[in-house]
């Protein structure tokens, strides 16, 4: 997915997730450090909100990609050749 929507290559993936795991410890790092413990709550009802739009997303590519297959003028190229 990564190397069709980015142009990365199976090379370059592993600094790639270096970059997002950094990114995801240096958050979990300043939530701890920043956040008072009785705001903490909202880090865990953002979290679980994350839930519900990976299914949401993972519906519209679905959806994007059979529209592309319906209406290849009006969509993205790179989506036409996506599995439903």
């Amino acid at each position: 997915m990564l190397t069709d929507a980015e142009g990365l290559s199976a090379r370059q993936l592993p600094a790639y997730n270096a970059i997002l795991w950094f990114w995801a410890l240096s958050s979990i790092a300043a939530l701890l450090r920043e956040v008072p413990k009785g705001s903490r709550r909202w880090f865990v009802l953002g979290v679980s909100n994350a839930l519900f739009l990976r299914v949401s997303a993972k519906h519209h590519f679905r959806w994007a990609a059979e529209q592309a297959r319906t209406n290849p003028a009006w969509w993205n190229r790179g989506l036409q050749s996506r599995p439903a």
